[in-house]
């Protein structure tokens, strides 16, 4: 098949489209579609991609992009790295989530994706639409950077924004919004494929909230964790799938969770209690034929407030599970094998520094391999090994959050959902390929601790039980209290107080994010944002400008219209972000071995690092003072100017804790519903500052104006929800 047109960067004339992902590719009209939306390529962009599509097989670096594309003596780095970041966000939509275009650090670019050749014939083929899963993520080098643009922002305005193909295409949401279901799917035979129906079944008809629903392998039990609507304490009950009966098998003044099941249907459940009573335990029950009289034993003490998740393998023996304050870090997990005779552990897993962590694991029907879960800023990637964790191996690497793997009744497969787009996803071992069908459900698949694969036949899904809303509390009063800032249905989340002036800007809502301003009593929609992953928000010092950062770029909007101002990419992992003197940022971010501080000079695009120790989150309280949490708790001050430390508190046997500061004070919480304030001098001791009626706090942040001093609270709530068996129907032509 003749594909180069050779006198240009451009197609042959026999070819009419080029199909990658859910894109349709037409050079003759230099548009793309995935059969919603259709757009049209700038003449740049047009030839960057289809280049990248005629040399698919390889990296291209960007010299070859120079020398072919823009076919110039010298191109300035800031023109590629525009142009390359505007065709991303083209080529991303409602259905096209995952990557494209993949950066290789310092060797270039390369096309992820299967192409499918259609040329001018009578008859149109069918095609394939094969689902991306990279297999390697882009390595990142130690305390090496991306230099953003070199121009002030105010530059940086006229000479981005204003171009053109920057005016027409917006940045695309990569996550939660559904696949249309009249789409029409493709299998490997060539065969079309329609969406799959599902039935459901509600398993509980109790008034309240459903987590961590976990069905017995022999199909016989379903555990679930449950809060009654009037009491908030979450108990653990066994349905029996038998007799439909239902039983309350573990109440306790702490929180109770299901956490796996071995396969002779003993039940794990795990113990968490914050505050003061603070307790983490692994209990397991033994159930007998009467589900009520089960025989409950404690194995050993955890030491985290997340919830773990819990394999028995060895006939019972011993138990791969989530361990938590890996490299004593509270956040951060691994998988672990424990030797229940001995107590003896190993670990099967050990996820760097700039990974979020392993949190999830399930062996194989025949216990010689095990898969496990890793979090990361953008998504997860799914690990195969052996189950003493020997010979792992990358199997997939997607931009959504995976919330339990299944194994095939032949372990030739594993399952998983893909709630983002609502789609069941497999991967064959086989063929080392993944699959996806979409479901028709009328139903969100997103929860974190709601959803269990059992099968491709069969799924648990506990509905949306959290909302997210922010609450004040003012410093400048006497009786404390807290009170509603932003109540609604929809999730609020990061809130940017004004450093001049009473009032904020705020994110509304979960998958089409949207900026509010209250100012004066007055909320106003100021902004839809299509964003994932924000990571935090904050005004500049002078109240002109918005800064939201993500994980690897920091967006910053003009207030006066909200029009973007400046971007700013990171080659490393946002974790921390704030903006403290008008010309820095202050951001806290990590690569595979250390997360330290620095600031960000706007107006020298300059990175400055602030300290060598591994700082987890920190603040500027004055014009010469950094406060931070290290990696071991630990909370310090420094002075940027002398460099000298001063050491304020520990928070080591805390668990992750949240946390934000004013000059004299730093205010925090370690999981519990108590806030805490302590004077930054390491001889006070902290006090209480208010309990919350809410359920838990998310995040904190502090608004320090002289008038109207307050801290702002990100709380959740729990809210009624539904238990559900979901069953996929067989496809049907």
């Amino acid at each position: 098949m003749d594909l180069v047109n050779e006198t240009e960067v451009g197609f042959s004339k026999k070819i009419k489209e080029v199909k990658f992902g859910y894109w349709t590719f037409s050079p003759k009209h230099q548009t793309i579609t995935d059969g919603t939306i259709q757009r049209e390529l700038e003449p740049l962009l047009f030839s960057i991609l289809t280049y990248l599509i005629q040399n698919n097989d390889r990296i291209i670096s960007r010299q070859e992009l120079v020398d072919e594309v823009w076919k110039q003596a010298y191109v300035d780095d800031n023109a590629i790295n525009r142009a390359m970041s505007e065709l991303r966000k083209v080529l991303k939509s409602d259905k096209q989530k995952a990557q494209v275009i993949k950066t290789h650090y310092r060797k270039g670019y390369s096309f992820l994706l299967d192409i499918e050749i259609v040329q001018h014939s009578p008859s149109k083929p069918t095609v394939d639409k094969p689902i991306a899963t990279p297999e390697n993520e882009e390595k990142i080098e130690p305390n090496t950077y991306q230099q953003p643009p070199s121009e002030s922002p105010k530059q940086t305005k006229s000479s981005f924004l204003n171009v053109k193909w920057a005016a027409v295409f917006g940045v695309f949401i990569l996550a939660t919004l559904l696949i249309v279901t009249q789409d029409l799917y493709k299998s490997a035979n060539n065969e079309v494929m329609v969406p799959l129906e599902t039935s459901t079944t509600l398993l509980s008809w109790k008034k309240g909230t459903s987590f961590t629903p976990q069905i017995a392998p022999s199909k016989k039990f379903l555990a679930y964790s449950f809060s009654p609507s009037a009491d908030r304490n979450i108990n653990l009950y066994i349905k029996d799938m038998t007799t439909l009966k239902e039983y309350k098998i573990a109440e306790s003044e702490a929180d109770v969770f299901t956490v796996g099941w071995s396969r002779n249907d003993d039940l794990y459940y795990q113990l968490i209690q914050n505050g003061d009573k603070s307790k983490c335990e692994l209990w397991k029950v033994s159930i007998s034929t009467n589900i009520a009289e089960g025989q409950h034993s404690k194995l050993f003490n955890c030491n985290s407030d997340e919830i773990m998740s819990v394999d028995a393998v060895d006939q019972g023996n011993s138990l791969l599970y989530t361990k938590y304050n890996y490299r004593n870090r509270p956040d951060l997990s691994a998988i672990v094998s424990r030797d229940l005779s001995t107590g003896n552990e190993f670990q099967v897993s050990s996820p760097n520094i700039s990974d979020f962590g392993d949190y999830f694991v399930k062996s194989s029907n025949s216990q010689d391999r095990v898969i496990f879960l890793r979090s990361k800023a953008t998504g997860t990637k799914i690990y195969v090994a052996n189950i003493d964790g020997s010979n792992q191996s990358e199997i997939a690497n997607v931009p959504y959050y995976i919330s339990s793997v299944s194994w095939s009744e032949t372990d030739d497969s594993i399952f998983w959902i893909d709630a983002q787009s609502k789609s069941l996803m497999t991967y064959s071992f086989e063929n080392r390929k993944t699959s996806a069908k979409t479901l028709i459900s009328e139903y969100e698949l997103t929860n974190k601790f709601g959803l269990q694969v059992i099968s491709d036949k069969r799924l648990l899904v506990a509905t949306d039980y959290m909302d997210l809303n922010i609450a004040q509390i003012k410093l400048d009063e006497s009786n404390t209290k807290v009170s509603e800032y932003s109540n609604t249905d929809m999730y609020e989340m990061f809130i940017a107080p004004f450093n001049t002036k009473a009032g904020s800007i705020y994110t509304v809502g979960a998958v089409n994010i949207s900026l509010w301003s209250f100012i004066d009593e007055v909320r106003t929609k100021v902004l839809d944002l299509k964003l994932d992953n924000i990571v935090n928000i904050a005004m500049s010092p002078d109240d002109n400008f918005l800064m939201i950062a993500r994980p690897s770029e920091v967006l910053i909007y003009d207030v006066s219209d909200f029009k973007l101002h400046d971007k700013i990419e990171i080659d490393g992992v946002i974790k921390d972000a704030s903006w403290p003197l008008n010309s820095q940022l202050l951001l806290t971010y990590n690569d595979e071995n250390t997360q330290s501080s620095w600031f960000y000079n706007l107006e020298q695009s300059k990175l400055v690092k602030i300290s060598n120790s591994n700082i987890k989150s920190a603040l500027m309280i004055d014009a010469r003072t950094i406060l931070y949490v290290d990696d071991k708790q630990q909370v310090s001050k420094q002075n940027i100017e002398s460099g000298d430390e001063e050491f304020i508190m520990s928070l080591s046997d805390a668990g992750e804790t949240i946390w934000t500061a004013d000059k004299n004070n730093i205010y925090y919480t370690t999981g519990g519903k108590a806030i805490y304030k302590k004077p930054l001098k390491s001889d006070s001791k902290a006090e209480k500052l208010i309990e919350l009626k809410h359920e838990w706090p998310l995040k904190l942040s502090i608004q320090t104006t002289e008038t109207n001093p307050a801290l702002f609270v990100t709380v959740v709530d729990m809210k009624d929800n539904l238990l559900l068996e979901m069953n996929i129907k067989e496809q049907t032509q």
